[in-house]
């Protein structure tokens, strides 16, 4: 069974400009082949109406347009055989005169098409149209982008969690049909309204075993530069570059902002959980053989820390100052200066030299002790003694100072 997610990321009221109509449109026309120039393109390529797409899909009914771009045009559209809405992309006419942008389309729907999963977007159709249209039908998805949340309210430690579970579900079906994907950002992390993850936009995957060497020369080093791996970026990717950049997203996710350089770990700058520090590093460790290996081994650690206690985070900044003024740490300090004292003066009782019998300090004619002296004419005891400083006196146990030239037999 998935899990439970409780949240609903598109409750929160959003500003007008961002007013959702099922999926942003402006999201839509970011997946796949949104926002690349293909030759041939026009950009001032007017879309069909939805009267006029109906004629040339008859077999949809198109409700409206949902948005439009210089590279294609979303419509939402019901199919009448199983009254079900679905998401038609459709491409200007001129792109099918670039054979490899072609093969990148027909690639995406294949792609598409065999990835069979409840958080991946599903593909209906695809094909071109008598008039040279590319387009295909996607599942209709009612929600928005992770990248509209984290700019709007942002994500709880826990709702982070779930999300990349939920994006490692998707990550792994994908990656047991030998598909990396090579984009994967929070633009193309689809939200439903009922808080479950849905993975768009494989318009850049390619099977790991597809060696074209028209797509490869083509394609190697595409992807979104801040998430992409470094072995990516060189033309080599595989599934650890797509684990890679699940670990920027879920910093991201946690903090708010991406890994660059030395950054400073989750729990420090997010007071996250400690034990995602180790996850964070893993994944974004610069040698793919040195991170996680499976996405299935990130997905359990991840719900390893969701369903056990969290361990206390770091607290950022914490001066050496301010730490010993904490209460428990001066107590403790209080504790160990009286045992330390205590302990001084039992070694060195014990170490104390003892008294010679008193026979021997009290003979008046010199004494046993080269420090006794005899009593004057006239004196009776006491006799007087001088002894080497620190020495004990005879018959104390006090030591000599410097306040007492001698000590009394």
């Amino acid at each position: 069974m998935p899990d439970a997610d409780p949240t609903d990321p598109a409750s929160p009221e959003k500003p007008a400009a961002f007013e959702l109509h099922g999926l942003d449109p402006r999201v839509l026309l970011a997946h796949g082949l949104g926002g690349e120039t293909a030759s041939g393109s026009s950009p001032r390529w007017e879309p069909p109406t939805p009267e006029e797409l109906g004629q040339i899909l008859p077999q949809y009914r198109i409700e409206c347009l949902l948005g439009r771009g210089g590279m294609g045009a979303v419509y939402k559209g019901i199919q009448p055989e199983l009254e079900r809405p679905v998401a038609i992309k459709i491409l200007p006419a001129e792109v099918a005169a670039d054979e490899v942008f072609v093969t990148r389309f027909k690639r995406e729907a294949r792609t598409l098409a065999k990835l069979q999963h409840p958080r991946i977007v599903t593909i209906y159709d695809y094909g071109q149209t008598g008039e040279g249209h590319l387009y295909f039908v996607m599942e209709y998805i009612d929600g928005t982008t992770l990248r509209e949340i984290l700019r709007g309210p942002g994500l709880t430690a826990e709702e982070a969690l779930l999300k990349v579970s939920q994006i490692c579900d998707a990550l792994y079906a994908a990656h047991q049909q030998g598909v990396v994907h090579r984009d994967v950002k929070p633009e193309n992390i689809l939200i439903t309204r009922d808080g479950w993850v849905k993975l768009a936009d494989f318009g850049l995957a390619r099977p790991r075993q597809e060696d074209d060497e028209v797509l490869t020369s083509v394609h190697a080093s595409v992807g979104t530069p801040a998430y992409m791996a470094p072995e990516q970026r060189a033309g080599h990717a595989d599934h650890r570059s797509d684990i890679y950049a699940l670990g920027v997203m879920l910093y991201e996710m946690l903090t708010g902002r991406r890994p660059q350089g030395a950054f400073e770990p989750p729990s420090v700058s997010a007071q996250a959980d400690v034990r995602l520090d180790h996850v964070v590093t893993k994944a974004l460790q610069q040698a793919p053989e040195r991170r996680y290996q499976e996405v299935s081994e990130f997905k359990d650690d991840v719900d390893n820390i969701r369903s056990t206690p969290a361990e206390p985070a770091i607290e950022p900044k914490q001066s050496l100052a301010k730490a010993l003024l904490q209460p428990r740490f001066v107590l403790g300090i209080l504790a160990l200066a009286v045992l330390v004292a205590g302990s001084f003066f039992c070694v060195a009782e014990a170490l104390a030299p003892r008294s010679r019998p008193n026979s021997a300090r009290e003979n008046p004619a010199g004494g046993s002790h080269p420090g006794c002296r005899p009593a004057t004419r006239g004196q009776q005891r006491p006799t007087f003694c001088q002894f080497p400083r620190d020495e004990v006196c005879p018959g104390t146990n006090h030591r000599r100072a410097d306040r007492w030239p001698a000590c009394a037999l």
